[in-house]
């Protein structure tokens, strides 16, 4: 839907955010962080131990661009599946407008004498009365002493 009542997505932004996301996601992916080889640090306790606290940093470093790398398709499936959906509701939108005018058209077209004898609201007995502006409360008293003046006549 195009115009004043459309969400005015920009799919060309859209697509160049894509697009970053991608290549920092191509970007992150060839960043590649190797576990020192045995003995690089000495062959004391320390060095050792210090190997030991390289080797836990560098798969928590590898896990973590595995991680940014993975959420980052994430976030673009996101914005495909937020682009389709504000898709969707500006032609659910634009469909719901069309309805009512519709609607309001046929509505206007009918003769104006044939709208003084309907009254649509389901609380309102079935009689025939014109469609008066009346709150409905006054319409249901009306139409309750109707019915109770026909039920006195058939009495007598």
């Amino acid at each position: 839907m195009a115009g004043s009542g459309s969400t005015g997505v920009d799919e060309a932004k859209v697509n160049k955010i894509k697009q970053v996301l991608m290549d920092a996601k191509v970007d992150i992916d060839k960043v590649h962080v190797d576990k020192p080889p045995a003995g690089t640090l000495g062959g004391s306790q320390s060095a050792d131990s210090l190997g030991g606290l390289m080797h836990r940093a560098t798969e928590r470093i590898t896990s973590a661009l595995s991680e940014t790398s993975d959420a980052l398709i994430d976030f673009v499936d996101g914005l495909d599946a937020a682009l389709r959906a504000v898709k969707d509701a500006d032609e659910q939108a634009e469909n719901a407008f069309h309805t009512k005018l519709d609607s309001a058209v046929a509505g206007i077209r009918q003769p104006f004498f044939e709208n003084l004898v309907k009254d649509d609201r389901p609380d309102v007995p079935g009689i025939q009365i014109p469609f008066i502006p009346l709150p409905p409360e006054l319409l249901q008293e009306i139409a309750s002493r109707s019915e109770f003046g026909q039920n006195q006549e058939g009495q007598k």
